[in-house]
């Protein structure tokens, strides 16, 4: 039998093998009890896919709003801005993950799918092993419509090439204090030409894009360590917690502490849910 398997493996034809596109979930969460979203101008070097089991919630882009109602599921391309907006409490879900070409530069609209087909039937006491295998068969079958929908091999629907290159370094060193020139020589650009070029690809500024990546690290470090928030500040480059607090309450209408507050009583509404259960 063994023989058998290698001889069809030694004789097959050459280049039917597949690649399979590198994908990697890098944080999710199911059934989540969410009383007020804190998503404000929110950008992100992921993919997000959210949906929700009640409403209480929509989702605002710079042409248009998604009403968050149970059976909606939507993705959202990296570099995107998103705000939500908080109408009342409800059950939330979410999964970020980046994949690699051909999606991994994608001009991509938001899409919204019916939730029924894309989630995943997982036991109600799922396993690590299940809920990966549920959430990335879901994200590889969310893919497989953009690319029929929006063809990332095409010209037009990847960023070009000079701005590629000027996120993926802003991606690599967010913690470094660089300036804009140093962006401009990194990918040969002028600095009006770079500017323009920037804003008119991505939406946005390099300073604000530099901005949002350490806020994002800063709610992620609230959300998922006990480090304080002295020491937070002093880890993602701001002054001092003074210095963070005033961008973080400007930027989301709270406080950092009153943040990880919230974080930390869902938590415990979960957990004392889950005992319930």
């Amino acid at each position: 039998m063994a023989t058998n398997m290698y001889n069809i493996v030694k004789f097959a034809q050459l280049g039917r093998n597949l690649e399979r596109v590198d994908i990697r979930i890098v944080k999710y969460d199911l059934k989540l009890q969410v009383d007020h979203w804190k998503l404000a101008n929110r950008l992100s070097r992921f993919w997000l896919v959210y949906w929700n089991d009640t409403p209480g919630a929509t989702l605002e882009f710079q042409n248009f709003s998604v009403d968050m109602a149970p059976g909606k599921m939507i993705l959202i391309a990296p570099y995107t801005l998103v705000t939500a907006h908080t109408l009342k409490p409800f059950i939330h879900n979410f999964v970020e993950f980046e994949a690699d070409n051909p999606f991994k530069m994608v001009k991509c609209a938001p899409l919204v799918f019916p939730a029924a087909e894309f989630v995943p039937e997982l036991p109600a006491q799922s396993t690590a092993v299940q809920k990966s295998l549920g959430l990335y068969a879901m994200v590889e079958h969310l893919l497989l419509q953009v690319s029929q929908k929006e063809h990332p091999q095409q010209k037009q629907d990847i960023f070009d090439p000079r701005i590629q290159a000027a996120l993926k370094y802003m991606d690599d060193h967010f913690m470094k204090k660089y300036s804009v020139s140093e962006l401009c020589r990194h990918v040969n650009l002028s600095k009006p030409r770079f500017l323009h070029l920037f804003k008119d690809e991505t939406g946005f500024t390099p300073r604000d894009y530099w901005l949002k990546q350490r806020l994002d690290l800063v709610l992620r470090m609230l959300e998922d360590t006990d480090l304080s928030i002295p020491e937070i500040a002093e880890e993602t480059g701001f002054t001092d917690r003074s210095h963070l607090s005033r961008v973080i309450k400007a930027q989301f209408g709270q406080t950092p502490a009153a943040i990880r507050k919230k974080i930390h009583a869902a938590r415990k509404n979960e957990k004392e849910s889950q005992d319930e259960n």
